[in-house]
């Protein structure tokens, strides 16, 4: 993941960004909106959430099975 951000961040830095993406991980039993409004919580200095990358866990075993 750490290559991806990477990545992204020197993408943003060729078009002229100020500051690169911000990766979000959303923990079990978390929503994404809830794991959102967390980062902005602790970040107030960072309002813009367009520029987040969210980062889902999922536990495959858990995971309902897909009908073929």
């Amino acid at each position: 993941m750490n290559r991806l951000l990477n990545r992204v961040e020197r993408l943003e830095e060729i078009k002229g960004g100020k500051r690169g993406p911000v990766c979000v991980y959303v923990d079990e039993g978390e929503s994404v909106e809830e794991a959102k409004a967390q980062y902005l919580a602790e970040h107030p200095e960072d309002p813009e959430a367009s520029r987040l990358i969210i980062v889902q866990y999922r536990d495959p075993t858990k995971m309902a099975a897909v009908p073929s």
